[in-house]
């Protein structure tokens, strides 16, 4: 967030005062600066864009359809990339997301409309769930009839601007409460040809499986019947929480249920005692004596030291399909690091690796300060 934050600063407001005024003329240059200028530099990201938007409102015409029509004329070309590059040129655009949100509420017509403008050149995840909150029965027609518009962009807003618990965002309740209007979308994005749209659907139910994991399950098990390698790869990743708490039948969704043929061996972890700020390599060998191959999904389990107890984190390491007596090596680094997300502890630290599910071998090391 620094980052971007160092990115967006009043230049933002000045180029977004420049565009408009060429595509409204009247439009208040100087009062608009000084309104978004006004405490801009103590805000964070977020901030500073609610801010910009303020100063939209208070300087854009009105009604909100004059006040879209001004603000499309001004926005930029689509963009021609299936998948952003994550950079700050897009940003620019962010104010319009928190200014929609709001300033459309009572033309919703027009504001979906808008929103589908905005999203092919940035996006509009965020605003979209303040109108499927305010006017869900239109919101949700109009993200069904999405599903099958010709740009990529505004398909994926259907499956990422539902998702329950979209990080940056507010959490849409309703959906966390019962997610099965979501289902439908989800359904009509599943196959996608952009594995863009394909990976939003995943995250969507990634999201509803933390709250009910037996509906998604019931959801991976229907897509199972006649799935390909792509919708594979969906049901994959929309379980991924799951099968990193170990549930059973997650891994027997995938035909990986649990095998007591699967030994670990070798179990490797060096350095024995690494000091913090340094990394420990963790390796060991999979094989079983089975006639037949056997299919895997592989996690590492690390129980992190905390000043009270400890704390589990686990890392996906893949799928591996075992032949008949032969070894898979395999081998996962991990930082020891400190960082704004996890601040590490001496003493030691246990290590588990989970074969479909099930600890097949575990080990220690020493974190030294």
């Amino acid at each position: 967030m620094e980052s971007l934050k160092s990115g967006f600063g009043t230049d933002v407001a000045a180029g977004i005062a420049e565009r408009l005024a060429r595509a409204w003329p009247p439009f208040p240059v100087e009062a608009f600066l000084q309104r978004a200028g006004d405490g801009f530099h103590d805000l964070e990201l977020t901030g500073r864009a609610r801010h910009i938007a303020g100063a939209l409102g208070e300087c854009l015409p009105s009604p909100f359809p004059v006040a879209a029509d001004v603000v499309e004329a001004a926005l930029g070309p689509p963009q021609t990339e299936e998948e952003p590059d994550g950079g700050m040129a897009s940003f620019v655009d962010l104010p319009y997301v928190y200014w929609v949100a709001e300033a459309g509420l009572e033309h919703p017509e027009r504001a979906l409309e808008f929103q589908r403008e905005l999203t092919r050149r940035f996006t509009a995840e965020f605003s979209i769930r303040r109108y499927i909150e305010v006017h869900p029965e239109l919101t949700m027609a109009t993200l069904t009839r999405w599903t099958t518009d010709p740009d990529g962009q505004v398909r994926r807003l259907v499956s990422e601007g539902t998702r329950p618990r979209l990080p940056w965002a507010a959490q849409l309740t309703a959906f966390r409460r019962d997610p099965t209007p979501i289902i439908p979308l989800l359904e009509a994005l599943r196959d996608d040809p952009s594995s863009y749209v394909r990976r939003s659907v995943a995250n969507n139910l990634n999201d509803v499986s933390k709250d009910h994991p037996d509906l998604v399950l019931d959801v991976a098990r229907r897509w199972m019947r006649d799935a390909g390698d792509r919708r594979r790869a969906v049901i994959r990743h929309a379980l991924r929480t799951l099968l990193r708490e170990a549930n059973p039948a997650a891994f027997a969704i995938l035909g990986a249920a649990s095998t007591n043929e699967v030994r670990v061996d070798g179990l490797r972890i060096d350095p024995p005692a690494p000091l913090i700020g340094e990394r420990v390599a963790v390796s060991w060998r999979l094989e079983h004596g089975s006639s037949t191959a056997i299919a895997t999904i592989v996690h590492l389990r690390v129980h992190y030291v905390r000043p009270a107890g400890t704390s589990e984190r686990v890392f996906t390491i893949g799928e591996r399909t075992l032949e008949p007596h032969r070894a898979q090596p395999m081998r996962r680094s991990i930082s020891l690091a400190q960082m704004s997300t996890r601040t590490h502890h001496p003493g030691v630290h246990r290590v588990e690796v989970l074969v479909n599910g099930v600890v097949r071998a575990e080990g220690t090391f020493d974190l030294r300060a």
